[in-house]
């Protein structure tokens, strides 16, 4: 699972195709991971591993190994 399964969850939010989001995706590399969607991809992830992030934390989860890192310092088993 771990950044396979956020990687499918922010194609999903982002309405990309899964092989649209490399494994490294970020803010940087997704044209569609702007601000906006930035906060859905977050509140998806929220959602789906009940986890609720910091809003300190929220500005610095731009990427899917950011993401993964966050989950697994709050405890997220998956």
């Amino acid at each position: 699972m771990g950044t396979e399964f956020l990687r499918k969850l922010v194609a999903e939010t982002l309405q990309l195709p899964l092989d649209a989001v490399p494994t490294d995706a970020s803010s940087e590399t997704l044209e569609a991971w702007d601000s906006l969607r930035h906060l859905e991809i977050i509140m998806a992830v929220e959602a789906a591993t009940n986890i609720v992030f910091p809003t300190d934390e929220i500005v610095e989860l731009t990427s899917l190994d950011q993401l993964h890192a966050a989950l697994i310092r709050h405890g997220w088993k998956p």
